[in-house]
């Protein structure tokens, strides 16, 4: 994995405010702003999918316009499930990557019973002592999605 150290960096930066406000260190925020600038935009994506076609010239190819129309959010929308949701409150393996997928409010759907979900997982975790009640209590709730 590459590292990029990043010099001469203000303590005053809004990076390390909002990683402050967020209970986050200044490196994963740092890590969530990167990947949230690198996504492809619709231009991106049109001009890699023309380049993966390429790659496959004989196969008979479907247009992706054809099964989503255009503006449609569900072409590319991550569904989040209760179990990455929970890491948001609890940290465990891959939390930091769970992370990176709930970082935009408007570019992801959830479950209708997802609070419910994450209660329950919570509420298991404690029983079996993986957790303490403070996490427990942490934020299962509608800004947890």
């Amino acid at each position: 994995m590459a590292q990029v150290p990043v010099r001469n960096l203000d303590d005053q930066t809004a990076l390390r405010r909002k990683a402050e406000l967020r209970g986050r260190s200044l490196e994963q925020e740092v890590r969530i702003a990167l990947i949230a600038a690198a996504r492809f935009g619709p231009e991106e994506r049109v001009a890699l999918s023309r380049r993966v076609r390429a790659m496959t010239p004989k196969m008979k190819q479907t247009d992706s316009a054809d099964i989503y129309p255009a503006g449609s959010r569900h072409a590319l929308t991550p569904v989040i499930d209760a179990g990455v949701a929970c890491k948001r409150f609890i940290s465990e393996t891959l939390s930091d990557h769970a992370g990176l997928l709930l970082v935009d409010p408007s570019a992801r759907i959830a479950p209708d019973l997802i609070v419910p979900e994450v209660c329950n997982i919570a509420r298991t975790k404690l029983r079996r002592g993986e957790i303490v009640a403070e996490q427990a209590t942490a934020a299962p709730g509608p800004s947890l999605i």
